[in-house]
């Protein structure tokens, strides 16, 4: 999920369990804890474009860290607070102005104990709310290493950020803790209603699956962006990928929208730029990896690999990222071993007509 959504969340689970005359304290550390995990980002590389894919949603989400992330959040909220006195004090001897008190009262001298424990559940939340996108994260890193997607919620979904946003802001203006814990019931009845809308466009994927002729167990659903109507799923025909889309609205009525078909890229066809044993193609490998092995050739590129899991419409096969050669030197020598990686995210007016269409159920 953005950032927006995680610190919303973690907010209002820090308020959620905070004592009333530090509820806005709980909110502030709360937030910070549900943001420090997407902090992975920063280990990344200007050589190793691939980097920051293989540790991005890694170990800072797993729930064994959940406990040292929410004490990193309390630690920087409590130093904070203890330089808020330095900072009055200076500001009062060089503008002198008139400053209000902190509205928390106490809550500025509130010890690191309670901190770590307002920030505790958002810390838990901030993992549990990525593995249920379709992305997926390492949740029970170390114990397993492949990453989890219960694929119930798209990545960004402005529906459910609102639905916790507004009863969470009524909480904090008005220092209420019930106003957050009917965010956080919310919150989990649209994620249970996601967990209801795969299962149905699940089905109807494998159903699908069984009059092509294929097996039902290799199907995978996943949710498109901003709604849980409309899922794109993924099936495995032999060599081949079918993409299709599966409308399920708010009744029983399912509608399925027939999509591409393309041959899987296997690690036997390793495209000319990247020789065995070369840094490409051990890129070409960590991919391969990060896709779940669903690597297609990208139709408006064919010397690129994509993901097929992600594309900017359910029926489509041309990935939304993938990996190309190396970047060559004007003299034709490769100035980097590593293949490079694009992301497009376009998509024309008949391709947005047609998305519409299927979210209309047309």
């Amino acid at each position: 999920m953005g950032h927006l959504t995680h610190a919303v969340l973690g907010a209002t689970a820090g308020m959620a369990v905070a004592p009333r005359d530090l509820l806005r304290r709980g909110a502030l550390v709360g937030a910070l804890a549900g943001v420090l995990p997407d902090a992975d980002v920063l280990i990344a590389s200007a050589q190793d474009p691939f980097l920051v894919l293989e540790y991005h949603r890694h170990f800072s989400h797993s729930l064994v860290l959940a406990p040292a992330i929410a004490a990193l959040a309390a630690a920087i909220v409590a130093g904070a607070s203890a330089l808020r006195p330095i900072l009055r004090s200076t500001l009062r001897s060089t503008l002198r102005p008139t400053l209000r008190r902190n509205p928390d009262g106490a809550a500025a001298r509130a010890p690191f104990a309670l901190l770590w424990r307002m920030a505790l559940p958002a810390a838990f939340l901030a993992g549990l709310l990525d593995a249920c996108t379709s992305y997926g994260t390492h949740l029970l890193w170390p114990f397993k290493d492949d990453p989890i997607a219960w694929s119930t919620i798209a990545v960004v979904d402005p529906l459910f950020t609102l639905m916790v946003v507004v009863p969470a802001l009524i909480a904090f203006t008005r220092k209420r803790r019930r106003g957050a814990l009917v965010a956080l019931v919310l919150g989990a009845l649209y994620l249970a209603f996601g967990a209801v809308q795969h299962g149905r466009a699940l089905d109807a994927a494998r159903a699908l699956a069984v009059e092509r002729g294929l097996d039902p167990a290799e199907v995978a659903v996943k949710p498109t962006l901003a709604n849980l109507v409309l899922w794109r799923a993924l099936s495995i025909d032999g060599g081949h990928l079918h993409a299709d889309a599966v409308r399920v609205g708010l009744g029983r009525a399912v509608r399925i929208y027939t999509g591409e078909r393309a041959p899987l890229v296997g690690p036997a066809d390793a495209p000319d730029w990247a020789p065995a044993g070369s840094v490409a193609a051990r890129d070409i490998e960590r991919f391969r990896g990060f896709a779940r092995g669903l690597l297609v050739r990208d139709p408006r590129a064919p010397e690129h690999l994509g993901d097929a899991r992600y594309a900017m419409s359910p029926t489509s096969l041309t990935p939304l990222w993938s990996i190309g050669p190396p970047i060559m030197g004007t003299a034709g020598s490769s100035t980097s071993g590593h293949a490079t990686f694009t992301v497009r995210r376009e998509i024309d007016a008949e391709g947005r007509a047609a998305l519409l269409d299927m979210l209309r159920g047309r």
